[in-house]
Formats: structure tokens, C-alpha cells, sequence
């Protein structure tokens, strides 16, 4: 009896000492507190007399006075003996479960809440967290069974109806979303949560009239909230009832009249009715957008990821008018009116893209392109070279006049700029790729497969590198086995490619295996039905299978689909109908 009195007294005067020690020093929460030589004394001979011991408690202070000294580590230790001499303790499983969510270990997180709610499924904390980190790892069946059980035990969990209804709409079951938040509005009417995602079910409903009269309710209950204004405009703007839109782009710009959203949204809807108003509104926001840049951010971000061009066209016309030097929204200009393939007005504004900006080389992409659309291909070529003498180290800028040089078919001016390109920067993939093309083209075989394993090597995933060698082997008939694994290998990073799939079929017809070549060439076919080298490939290979009738078929589609060069699929096409005459 002595012995455990003893160590009762220890024990007590070991615990007041380290909490009175954690309360006084000022940095007890993220550093050890400073060490006093009473502290060294008691606290190793408190650990040593006491480690064996089967109290839960002692362990569980021990964690305690650990965490107040920053022992994370000890902190775990001492919880996980705590856990073990009281294993269906919920309080210190939740502390541990605390340590593990603060670290971020969500695995050690989830073993304990599961642990939790084997001993205790009714613990409604356990089953908050559990939804919670099911939701971040978007196991939405796993959230619904946690927040299901956890309304059914308590029907006052406010948020968890709104959580639990997000998820429902997320995977579709409407009907169910709407019954817990009209079970929301029943036990919260004040609560204005229930009646904002009420308003998006009726919305996802197409049900205006009752979406518009939730959002009206949650204004009324929570009169400074934003997202269910935006709402309401979404309506009124589907129902074109400019009027009432007004009124909300009124009422928002009242309380926030700095706000760029509700400036661009205003300058649109006043565009036919105030037009006058609304290149005010635009200029504004040209003139602020010299010191604010995001503002810019925000229309590309509005409008153009909704592919709603004309309205950005608008409003960066307007904004302008206020900053006509803006070589930023020149581009932006200039995209939009190439998506709705103005291309003269495009090319106007990357004109004006000033050589310092830094979308001054996507500007010269883009003019190119239109170039090349309107095949000047010879001032697409000296555009180029106007743009190399502004950035002459610009190796894109380099390809990209190789590329034109390759169209054109001279061949020698494009090999002479890949080689200055090169010179510049010797392990560039895109020109040591493009070289090898140029050299296919020109005739030269073994440069090409040179010049396609230096890709390779430079850039071992390279799969357009990678097909090009292997089907250049298969085309001359040469290491089929090597040009077998070189497209299998293309193949592993782009496996719905038709090209390369017709590339893994020529090597099985160049080898004999006909029955294989057409399954493989009738599946690079349907990914690219209208390639006539494809087509034609896979009538040869049913001519080697004696399917001449198939052949036929595939030839013609060929023959339908080829811009020239079709001297040879003729003669084969004319072959095949003296076989088959009416056919």
C-alpha cells in the first residue's frame, strides 16, 4: 500500500509540475518549454517508474504534457498506449484521430474513425469527420452513407443537410437533394441555406418561377449575399427579362460599386438600351485595368471559357477605347474574333501585339495560321523572318518558318533554318523532329532515321518520333521486329491514335499475317475513317485475304477521300471491278 501511495504522490506532483510548466511559459504550445533542473529530474524518473503501467490516464496526461513541449512524435505514442489499455475509449481514439487530421494522414485518420464507429456507430462527431474526408476524396457514395446515418440519429445537423444535398445533386438524385432541403426549410425557416439550394434544384429543373422565388427569399433572409443575386441574373438573362436584371445589377452595384463582374455584366445588358452608359461602363474598366490586371483575367475567365465571344468582343472593343496601346487586350481581341473566324479583324488586332509583350509570339502563331489559311504562304514565310529579326533566338518562331518552307515544299531553305535553329539549341526535340521529316521528304532515308533516334533518345516518350521510325522501317520492310516494338511503344502513349495504329498494322501485312494486318488496319480506320493511306492499306490487306469485294469498298473510300497521287489506286480499283463486274 505504501509502494502505490508512493507512486500516486509521484505521479500527482509530476502532473502539476508539467502543466503548471506548459501554463507559465509563453511558447508552451509550439516549443519544448525550458528545461529547469526540477523538470529534468521528475520527468525522466516519472517516465522510467511508470512505463509499464496499465493506466489508461497516466498515459493519456503523458500525451498531453508531450504535445504541450511540441513531442509530436511521443505525443502519438503515448495516445496509441492510452488507446491500448482502453480500447473502446471514443475520447482518446477522437484525440489521436485530432493528431492524425492535423498531420494530414488521412489513411491513420480513416482506420481510427472506422475503429470509432465499430465500437461506437452512433458517435455523431466520428461521422461528420467521416463524410468530410470522403467528400475530399470525391467517394460520394461513402459520404451519403456516412451523413445518412448521421440526420437519422440527429435530425437538428443544420449544415450536414445542406452537404448531404450538394452530394444527391452532384450525382443526379434530384429528388432526394429536394427532400432534405425542403426538410430544411421545415426545421430552419429563418435559415437561409435551404431555401438558396432549393432555388438551384428548381433551377436544374428548368423551373424558373420557383427558382426565382427561393433566391428572392434567401436576399430577403440574408439581404448581403452575392451568389444568389448572380442566380437570379442567370434567370432573368435566360428569360431575357432585361428589366428585372437591371434592377439586380442596380441593386449589386449599390452595395459594391468597384466591382469589375458587375461593371462587365452591366456594360452588356446596356449596350442596346443605354448604349451610351455602357461605353462609359467599358471605358472605366479599360482605364482601370492599367493598374488592376485581373480585371482582364476576369473577363477572358467569364467569357471565353463559355465561349461567348461576341459579348468579350464588346466589352475589350470598349474597354479600348480607354487604353488603345493595350497590347494584352489587342491579343485577346484577336482570339475572340478568330473563334468566330473573322480573320481579318483578327489579324488586325495581333498586329498591334507589341514585340515586348509577352504574347507577342502566340500573336505571330496566330497570324501564321491565318496566313496559311488564306495560303499566302510566300508573306507567311517573310512575316516569319520579320518576327526572327525581333526575337532571333526565338526557336518557335524558327519551326514555325521551317514548317511553311515544308509546305511550300522547298525543302532546302527549311533544312538550312532548322540547322540555324539547331545551332541555337542543339537538343531542341520539336526541330530535331521536324529535321527528320524534312529529310523523309527530301528523300534522304537514312538521315531521317538517324536524325528520328536522336528524338528518340532525346526523348524516350516521344511516340510521334517512336511511330515515324517504326512505320519507316515497315515501309521499307526492314527489322519488322524492331519497328513492331518502336510503335508499341508509340502506342502505350497515345492508344486511341488511328496513325499509329495503322502504322502496328503495316508491320504485320509486311510480314504475311494478313488476318491480323485487317483487324488491326479496320481499327485504325474507324479512329481515322477518312485518311485515304489508312483506307487503302486496309484494301490491300483484304486483298491479301482474298476478300476482294471488301477491298473494293475500302479503295473507293480511298480513292473519294485522295487529293492526288491516285494513279496507282486507280489501276488496283480497276484490277478488282474486272473481277467483279456491276459491283
Amino acid at each position: 500500500m505504501q509502494t502505490n501511495k508512493l507512486k500516486l504522490i509521484v505521479l500527482f506532483i509530476f502532473i502539476v509540475s508539467g502543466c503548471v510548466t506548459g501554463q507559465n511559459h509563453p511558447s508552451s504550445k509550439t516549443e519544448a518549454p525550458e528545461e529547469t533542473g526540477r523538470e529534468q529530474n521528475i520527468v525522466p524518473e516519472a517516465e522510467e517508474r511508470f512505463e509499464d503501467t496499465g493506466n489508461s490516464y497516466y498515459y493519456y496526461m503523458m500525451a498531453v504534457l508531450k504535445q504541450r513541449s511540441g513531442d509530436r512524435e511521443r505525443t502519438l505514442d503515448y495516445l496509441r498506449k492510452a488507446i491500448s489499455n482502453d480500447a473502446r475509449s471514443s475520447y482518446l481514439k477522437m484525440e489521436l484521430l485530432k493528431m492524425y487530421l492535423f498531420d494530414r494522414d488521412i489513411d491513420q485518420a480513416l482506420n481510427v474513425l472506422n475503429d470509432i464507429l465499430d465500437h461506437d456507430p452512433e458517435n455523431k462527431d466520428a461521422l461528420l469527420i467521416l463524410g468530410k474526408l470522403k467528400y475530399e476524396q470525391e467517394d460520394l457514395n461513402a459520404v451519403v452513407s456516412a451523413y445518412e446515418r448521421l440526420i437519422a440519429l440527429d435530425p437538428e445537423q443544420k449544415r450536414v443537410y445542406l452537404m448531404l444535398g450538394e452530394v444527391y445533386m452532384n450525382q443526379g438524385n434530384l429528388e432526394r437533394a429536394e427532400e432534405l432541403y425542403k426538410e430544411l426549410v421545415h426545421r430552419y425557416p429563418e435559415f437561409y441555406g435551404g431555401y438558396f439550394y432549393m432555388g438551384k434544384i428548381h433551377l436544374a429543373e428548368e423551373n424558373y418561377e420557383k427558382a426565382e422565388a427561393a433566391f428572392l427569399k434567401t436576399i430577403e433572409l440574408q439581404p448581403d449575399l452575392e451568389e444568389p443575386r448572380y442566380e437570379l441574373l442567370n434567370i432573368y438573362e435566360k428569360r431575357n427579362q432585361k428589366e428585372k436584371a437591371f434592377s439586380i445589377y442596380e441593386d449589386m452595384l449599390e452595395q459594391n460599386p468597384d466591382n469589375p463582374r458587375l461593371l462587365l455584366g452591366m456594360g452588356l445588358y446596356y449596350k442596346d438600351v443605354h448604349p451610351e452608359r455602357s461605353a462609359a461602363v467599358f471605358k472605366e474598366l479599360g482605364e482601370r485595368t492599367q493598374h488592376e490586371p485581373e480585371i482582364l483575367k476576369l473577363l477572358i475567365q467569364e467569357y471565353f471559357k463559355d465561349e461567348n465571344y461576341a459579348d468579350a468582343i464588346v466589352a475589350l472593343s470598349g474597354m479600348l477605347a480607354a487604353a488603345p496601346d493595350n497590347s494584352e487586350m489587342h491579343y485577346f481581341l484577336g482570339v475572340a474574333y478568330g473563334e468566330i473566324k473573322d480573320g481579318e479583324s483578327a489579324m488586325a488586332h495581333f498586329e498591334k501585339v507589341e514585340p515586348t509583350s509577352k504574347y507577342y509570339g502566340n500573336a505571330v502563331v496566330h497570324q501564321v495560321y491565318w496566313l496559311q489559311e488564306w495560303n499566302k504562304m510566300e508573306e507567311a514565310a517573310r512575316f516569319l523572318e520579320g518576327a526572327l529579326e525581333n526575337r532571333p533566338e526565338n526557336t518557335a518562331f524558327i519551326g514555325y518558318l521551317a514548317a511553311v518552307y515544308e509546305d511550300m515544299e522547298a525543302y532546302d531553305k527549311a533544312k538550312q533554318i532548322l540547322a540555324k535553329g539547331l545551332e541555337l539549341e542543339p537538343d531542341n526535340v520539336s526541330l530535331n523532329f521536324r529535321l527528320g521529316v524534312v529529310y523523309d521528304k527530301m528523300g534522304e532515308k537514312d538521315a531521317c532515321m538517324e536524325t528520328m533516334r536522336r528524338v528518340i533518345d532525346l526523348d524516350p516518350k516521344h511516340s510521334s518520333a517512336l511511330n515515324y521510325l517504326g512505320y519507316t522501317y515497315a515501309e521499307m520492310g526492314e527489322n519488322l521486329d524492331e519497328a513492331e516494338r518502336l510503335i508499341k511503344s508509340a502506342l502505350e502513349y497515345r492508344p486511341d491514335d488511328g496513325y499509329i495504329m495503322d502504322s502496328l498494322g503495316w508491320v504485320h501485312y509486311q510480314r504475311g499475317e494478313y488476318d491480323q494486318a485487317v483487324k488491326i488496319l479496320k481499327q485504325a480506320a474507324d479512329l481515322v475513317p477518312d485518311d485515304p493511306i489508312i483506307l487503302e492499306h486496309v484494301g490491300d490487306a483484304f486483298v491479301k485475304t482474298n476478300n476482294d469485294e471488301k477491298a473494293l469498298e475500302y479503295y473507293r473510300r480511298s480513292l473519294s477521300n485522295k487529293k492526288d497521287g491516285k494513279e496507282v489506286l486507280i489501276q488496283k480499283i480497276k484490277e478488282l471491278e474486272e473481277r467483279f463486274p456491276g459491283k
